[in-house]
């Protein structure tokens, strides 16, 4: 059986590649504080890396959300009515910038199609997210289909994709306008050998981009606070090894930020603990079975693919000795509804979700550095197969 058809709206499942707590830091973008304002071209970016994105068919996004603040020169009256910037999409390569070699995204190989957000209305300054979910129910016919994003490019190779909010140009921050300013996450880890960051600024006006963490680019401590929405079975890791805050009181950090997936536990003293958090949104109460598996060992990513119908899994046979390992020490179940501040610390409830138990990772020299590549095989028992989630890559 293959994937499910579409029925009315898009899944909108959740893939987050961030700590739920964010910065209260107005970065704005590369020129937002210049005489000028905003060059035209100016972005600020954040990437969905490969590792975390990749699929065995095209990525079906259908929607964005993005955290954001109200310029704090503001100071007048609430609410008020903001502009939401142009989403654009780049696939990213590896490059060469402020020092640091991290994946960029390749202008020339921008995505034709772009979002252009509805104004919202805000009614105090603080720190929000807001979320544009594309689908049948939009106004603007350009916001009624999912951006649908190649997995390959144009020689074969899968890619990954950078997620880019474009500058308004002319636009001036500190003037005290009530403006649209995107706002990052807050203590994420990168750990070798993951990247140092995955998030940046392009300045069209010097031409150079200036990954967070640069001089003259926040501090690589956050990440740009975007979300995507994607039409089908999304699969996330989550470890509280991801930075954020450990042990929060208030149990509003999902930890699902880069460090859960390059997390270094099995060098850590303390050790710590991950879990598996698969969500196909429109399905649930459907009787899907979740079986989130080990397809491939090794940090070299697997280029070939097992049909299970029209169902794709992304495996090497011959270094996917643990393909079965997940279900056979317990987790599997059934997508239901996720309730707010459960074990992956969402602090909302959430729709079609299958989540692990924590899973306990002891500090172990023979664990350390070793990387796994899970994938989430979704079941409809008695008629086979339902669909597959992305692939991402585990190392402790």
């Amino acid at each position: 059986m293959g994937p499910l058809p579409a029925q009315g709206s898009p899944a909108y499942s959740r893939l987050d590649f961030s700590n739920a707590y964010r910065l209260q830091r107005e970065d704005g973008y590369p020129n937002a504080r210049s005489a000028k304002g905003n060059e035209a071209g100016d972005f600020v970016y954040k990437v969905f890396p490969l590792e975390v994105l990749g699929r065995g068919e095209d990525i079906r996004v259908s929607g964005v959300r993005i955290s954001f603040s109200v310029d704090d020169s503001y100071q007048g009256n609430f609410p008020v009515s903001l502009g939401v910037p142009e989403i654009a999409f780049f696939p990213v390569k590896l490059g060469k910038a402020g020092g640091l070699r991290v994946e960029l995204p390749q202008l020339g190989r921008r995505l034709k199609r772009s979002l252009q957000p509805p104004g919202i209305s805000v009614l105090s300054d603080g720190i929000f997210a807001t979320e544009l979910r594309l689908g049948p129910k939009q106004p603007d016919p350009r916001l009624r289909t999912p951006v649908v994003l190649p997995a390959k490019d144009p020689q074969g190779n899968p890619q990954g994709w950078a997620v880019a909010l474009m500058a308004p140009r002319g636009e001036v921050l500190g003037k005290g306008k009530p403006l649209f300013v995107p706002m990052p996450s807050f203590g994420e880890i990168h750990r070798v050998p993951g990247s140092s960051t995955f998030s940046g600024f392009y300045d069209a006006r010097k031409k150079r981009f200036l990954p967070f963490g640069t001089p003259g680019a926040p501090s690589n401590q956050g990440e740009l606070g975007v979300e995507l929405f994607l039409d089908g079975p999304v699969l996330q890791v989550f470890s509280d090894a991801s930075g954020g805050v450990r042990g929060d009181p208030n149990r509003v950090e999902t930890h699902m930020g880069p460090g859960a997936y390059r997390n270094g536990l099995g060098s850590s003293v303390l050790g710590g603990f991950v879990g598996f958090y698969t969500q196909w949104e429109n399905q649930e109460g459907k009787g899907l079975l979740c079986l989130p598996l080990i397809t491939t060992l090794g940090a070299r990513r697997p280029t070939g693919t097992w049909s299970l119908g029209a169902v794709r899994l992304l495996l090497d046979p011959g270094r996917a000795g643990a393909l079965f390992l997940l279900p056979q020490v317990g987790l599997v179940g059934g997508l239901t509804r996720y309730k707010a501040r459960g074990v992956a610390g969402h602090s909302s409830d959430q729709k079609g979700v299958y989540v692990t138990p924590r899973i306990p990772v002891p500090a172990s020299p023979s664990l350390a550095g070793q990387s796994l590549w899970l994938q989430s095989l979704l079941l409809r028992p008695g008629l086979g197969f339902a669909g597959s989630s992305n692939l991402v890559l585990l190392r402790f």
